[in-house]
């Protein structure tokens, strides 16, 4: 190995304390892996599918879904008895909308629950009731139904993919958005991977690549091959050394196979997994790591052409250079940016500034410190303006205190001590397992957004991350602008892709005249669908599809339409992802004669 070159070591957190291991080199650099602080037996998170339907989701992103309720609850101008709104009240009603109504019971504040028959409308009937003045106010009584939770059994284990409230990523949340889409491929640079059971057809193995150089740091016999299946980062010429697996639990994190019934969950759902091995024994060279980076984005490294470009690159991985990124690492992220990927990189596990790590230091980057379950900087997680986010990386000294839960992050592994063996799963603590959260969520914009660019992606990552604890650390160590949270990113971009902007006032439409509906919606364009919504009648399509990007379309009004006291707009796009976003007029018009 070239000595001249700054060698990337793997940093492993015992008890607290580094352990470093691996050769001397002319720059002292530690790598941003862990070891597991306790493990989960592939036996027991390969639970059989489960035969009963407990447990499954409706995966069907919620913009697409239409709202459900069961009824009405109403409150009527002044206050009535129970006995009253049942005798005399439900039957006014009734005949008010035209539909058969029961009473059902008072509410703790004061309202009353109706029941409708059967395939009514209730979002009809409470217009026209609210309309006739008999009511104070009618809303449908929705159904709240859990978000999106996979039935994989070490997913109530994953805290760290958790309420953002809980100092999680909020991935629940962000799941009733969107998935992933198979469209995306996120890179994982790293130890390469192991075969698991829980990544399913994820991994690309037409297209993985191992750039390491040295064949004796490589483990596998020889040098750079076609080949990013993991053979073992341990040293042979160290008998206390061992494999960490670190690249499998990276891509676990992810984009483990989620509600499978099998293992753990993985952040995206499909999105496809792309390893390229750049670290062995004692690590890897930044020249290695440069090809890596460049190969992962589709740019020709001495001939190999990655025929699955990345538009996410994961790095868990990084070096004290004392003098920041330099111009080997800013070189290849520079290339790959051009090229379209957005790069995470994790800021270090020294406790100390990113400025003095590459790439953590780099120049078109987002870097990722981490976080603890209690939702304070981890003791570990390296600091510093150069962070985007935090994500959870847990911390792994406070779990020989075994009456607190797990504390670190639970993912794919495997379980041979240094040559492969067999599926495994452990929790991890690191930078190294923060930066993989902040890869998927990428990953999940991208599946909205596939022009997504790298200012883009930070920018609604800062906007969107959920607050530090109170009194924590970040507020003079400096770890970015938050903690990242999926749910709440998801939700800001659903609404920068299509936003009605009029009508969305109180206004009267004339039959006969001319009125401009318009919206907003980013590129890429596709067709959207407009729908007229008036109380008590039918939902009528108006257009059916109006490209996107004219972001315009005049309705002349017939005059065949029925008049309405209330009515609005509402607009629904199908992205090519497949995903389906609506959005409504937040005001009612009335349609009139004059």
């Amino acid at each position: 190995m070239d000595t001249a070159e700054p060698v990337v070591f793997q940093g492993e957190l015992v008890n607290g304390r580094h352990a470093r291991r691996g050769l001397v080199a002319l720059i002292s650099v530690s790598f941003l892996a862990t070891l597991p602080s306790a493990s989960l037996s592939a036996a027991a998170a390969h639970a059989a599918p489960s035969t009963s339907t407990r447990g499954s989701i409706d995966a069907t992103p919620l913009a697409a879904r239409q709202p459900v309720a069961h009824g009405l609850v109403v409150t009527f101008p002044v206050r009535v008895s129970a006995a009253a709104v049942r005798r005399d009240e439900v039957g006014h009603l009734s005949d008010v909308a035209g539909v058969a109504m029961r009473y059902v019971r008072p509410t703790s504040g004061g309202s009353f629950v109706i029941d409708l028959p059967a395939g009514a409308d209730a979002t009809a009937v409470a217009h026209t009731l609210e309309a006739s003045g008999a009511v104070a106010s009618a809303e449908p009584d929705y159904i709240a139904v859990p978000f999106a939770v996979p039935n994989d059994p070490g997913f109530s284990l994953q805290w760290h993919f958790q309420s953002s409230a809980a100092y999680g990523i909020g991935l629940p949340t962000a799941w009733d958005i969107t998935t992933g889409s198979s469209n995306v491929v996120v890179a994982v640079l790293d130890t390469g991977y192991r075969p698991h059971a829980d990544f399913g057809t994820r991994i690309i193995t037409d297209g993985d690549y191992d750039m390491i150089t040295d064949p004796a740091s490589s483990n596998d016999g020889d040098g750079r091959d076609a080949d990013a299946t993991d053979a073992g980062d341990y040293c042979s010429s160290d008998p206390n050394s061992t494999s960490s697996w670190h690249g499998t639990h990276v891509a676990g994190t992810i984009g483990a196979a989620t509600n499978n019934n099998v293992g753990v969950a993985g952040i995206d759902w499909r999105a496809k997994l792309l390893p390229v091995r750049v670290l062995g024994c004692g690590g890897g060279t930044f020249s290695d790591i440069a090809d890596g980076i460049r190969y992962a984005a589709g740019i020709s490294v001495n001939g190999a052409v990655n025929p699955h470009p990345a538009d996410v690159i994961n790095m868990s991985l990084g070096g004290y250079t004392g003098g920041g990124c330099g111009l080997t690492m800013q070189s290849a992220i520079d290339d790959a940016t051009a090229a379209g990927a957005i790069i995470v990189v994790a800021a270090g596990n020294d406790g100390y500034m990113a400025s003095k790590y590459s790439p953590a230091s780099c120049n078109n980057v987002i870097t990722v410190g981490a976080t603890t379950r209690t939702g304070d900087a981890a003791y570990y997680s390296n600091f510093g303006p150069e962070l985007t986010v935090s994500a959870p990386g847990g911390e792994m000294y406070r779990y020989s205190d075994t009456t607190l839960p797990p504390t670190g992050v639970l993912s794919t592994l495997n379980d041979g001590t240094t040559t492969p063996g067999t599926d495994a799963y452990a929790w991890y603590a690191g930078t190294s397992m923060a930066a993989p959260h902040v890869a998927g969520v990428v990953s999940l914009l991208l599946s909205l957004k596939p022009d997504l660019t790298l200012a883009g992606a930070k920018s609604i990552l800062a906007a969107t991350a959920h607050h530090f604890a109170p009194g924590n650390d970040c507020a003079w160590l400096g770890c970015g602008a938050g903690i990242v949270d999926a749910g709440a990113a998801l939700t800001r971009m659903r609404s920068d892709l299509l936003t009605v902007t009029a009508p969305n006032t109180a206004q009267k439409w004339i039959v006969g005249s001319k009125h401009a509906i318009t919206w907003a919606a980013t590129t890429p364009s596709s067709n959207v669908k407009i729908e007229l919504l008036r109380t008590g009648l039918a939902t009528v399509t108006l257009r059916n599809p109006v490209s996107s990007s004219a972001h315009t379309w005049t309705w002349t009004i017939p005059s065949t339409t029925a008049l309405s006291t209330k009515a609005r707009i509402r607009v629904t796009r199908t992205l090519p992802s497949g995903t389906v976003i609506t959005d409504m007029s937040n005001a009612y018009f009335t349609i009139a004669k004059s």
